[in-house]
């Protein structure tokens, strides 16, 4: 064998080692991408928050507010919790709203309610795709939201207990 058939050789061996560690190292960045970007909310450093002192020991279960109670809200910078729903309930949706003021009595926290209709103009809409769901705000801000179209979400649609945990994830009770 000549010496320029061994340097092929070599170069073509050298080529394929370096294609397969590129290769590998793509594969390995996607699986990374892919693990992180389905992560869900479980393993996220979650800063718990206060509501309004007026929201605690409430009797209040699920009382609506409108368009302009809202706004205010957010104006004054407070912080509650939102129950946003469609204005015709669905059997799940209505299950979904005991959970909810089963959990209100139960912690005596007051969780305000709203239509999907009358945020239409507010800027939930820009945030919140599908209802129902519930929008917890820090000092007018949104800082968390139950999520009706996310796979890990739909446990906490499912019972009280469920709903209370992912509640008490963000919210000091």
């Amino acid at each position: 064998m000549s010496e320029t058939a061994k340097k092929n050789r070599k170069l073509i061996a050298s080529l394929i080692v370096l294609f397969t560690i590129v290769i590998g190292v793509v594969v390995g960045f996607v699986v990374v991408k892919v693990i992180t970007a389905n992560n869900d909310s479980a393993s996220e450093v979650v800063e718990k928050f206060r509501l309004d002192e007026k929201y605690y020991n409430s009797s209040d279960v699920l009382k609506e507010i409108s368009e302009e109670d809202f706004k205010a809200k957010l104006e004054a910078k407070e912080s509650f919790a939102l129950l946003v729903s469609l204005p015709r309930c669905t059997e799940e949706t209505a299950a979904f709203k005991t959970y909810v003021s089963g959990y209100e009595n139960e912690k005596k926290i007051a969780i305000l309610y709203m239509t999907s209709d009358t945020v239409r103009n507010t800027m939930i809409m820009d945030t919140v795709k599908y209802f129902p769901s519930v929008i917890l705000f820090n000092k007018g801000e949104i800082k968390a939201y139950l999520k009706f179209d996310k796979d890990s979400d739909t446990e906490y649609y499912k019972s009280q207990e469920a709903f209370g945990q992912w509640f008490e994830k963000y919210i000091e009770i």
